[in-house]
């Protein structure tokens, strides 16, 4: 009984260090101190983004429901996947995550639906519903997180929205990341 409560004691510690962790990552990518929020770090190439993110998607934004996390309120998102894509370097960083493989077994992209998570009341530009985006996403990682469920990398940074003509994205950072302004699908093979 004793090496069971131990068991529990420390499962619990091990989640409130992953809820602690979460939201301090939300909080760096989200605090207030001007333009869109003030951040860890802005990024100084495409490659660095792609290396922090482990799955980058063709998507658009659904429905969106507000919910607590630890002592963070997000937004998640209801996203439909169009096409997954996989530039160079994916994942490379040291914080390499599992990434989620949205192919059928002949290499299809598939049809799926992820949650991703904003932090809410940031003024940082939402996603809206309807809208297509490139989204370089990390799994939340948070204790009970379904394994559908990310986070935008960098915040504001790995958002690419589409510039009207559906082959287009524009950068949503104006924080100062030296990341492209425009891409593509084929600027990301």
């Amino acid at each position: 009984a004793m090496a069971s409560r131990r068991s529990s004691l420390k499962t619990m510690h091990v989640r409130a260090l992953a809820l602690i962790a979460l939201t301090l990552c939300l909080l760096l990518t989200a605090c207030t101190s001007g333009g869109e929020g003030s951040r860890a770090a802005l990024y100084g190439s495409l490659g660095e983004l792609v290396g922090d993110s482990t799955t980058v998607i063709l998507a658009s934004a659904g429905e969106a429901e507000s919910k607590q996390v630890g002592e963070v309120r997000v937004v998640a998102w209801a996203i439909n996947v169009r096409k997954q894509l996989f530039p160079p370097g994916l994942g490379a960083s040291p914080k390499e995550a599992p990434s989620r493989d949205f192919r059928d077994s002949t290499g299809r992209d598939v049809g799926s639906s992820v949650i991703v998570w904003q932090v809410s009341g940031s003024p940082a530009p939402s996603l809206a519903p309807g809208k297509l985006y490139i989204l370089f996403l990390r799994p939340t990682e948070v204790p009970g997180a379904g394994s559908n469920e990310f986070y935008i990398v960098g915040g504001v940074a790995g958002i690419y929205e589409d510039s009207g003509d559906g082959t287009q994205y524009r950068r949503a950072s104006t924080d100062g990341d030296l990341t492209p302004e425009l891409l593509t699908e084929a600027s990301l093979r």
